[in-house]
């Protein structure tokens, strides 16, 4: 089992190096403008979504230390969480961007970028959630 989350957390960095590329590139697209609106627009909201996303975090590590007996369901609850606020977070952001009129490639790059982290962080939950229900 320890192999398989050695290869899920190496596929997660992958992942996150493939969609840092993408977004990289998407961003080379845009004029200064949009670079400066596109900034302007999504400073404070990034902030918060780490906040919320390490919280969740931090909640769950602490609660299944105290309560490891419901450990299965706490990680079910948390792997739900996790992916109903970062779905949330990636909506919001993709209405962001069509409301600032951003180019429909830099659009489609986005999408393609949370397309790939989501696979990543899926790789990685998909063994978590198989262990607990193990227990």
């Amino acid at each position: 089992m320890n192999n398989t989350f050695t290869f899920s957390f190496l596929f997660l960095i992958v992942a996150i190096v493939a969609s840092r590329i993408v977004s990289e590139r998407a961003l080379k697209q845009l004029s200064i403008e949009e670079k400066g609106t596109l900034l302007d627009s999504f400073s404070g909201y990034r902030l918060y979504n780490t906040i919320v996303i390490l919280g969740l975090f931090v909640v769950y590590f602490v609660a299944i230390n105290y309560f490891p007996q419901s450990y299965s369901l706490l990680t079910l609850i948390f792997i739900v969480l996790f992916f109903a606020v970062s779905i949330t977070i990636s909506v919001l952001s993709y209405k962001k961007l069509k409301a600032l009129n951003m180019p429909e490639n830099y659009i489609k790059s986005f999408l393609a970028s949370m397309a790939i982290q989501y696979a990543g962080v899926l790789i990685v939950f998909l063994p978590m959630a198989w262990r607990a229900f193990q227990y």
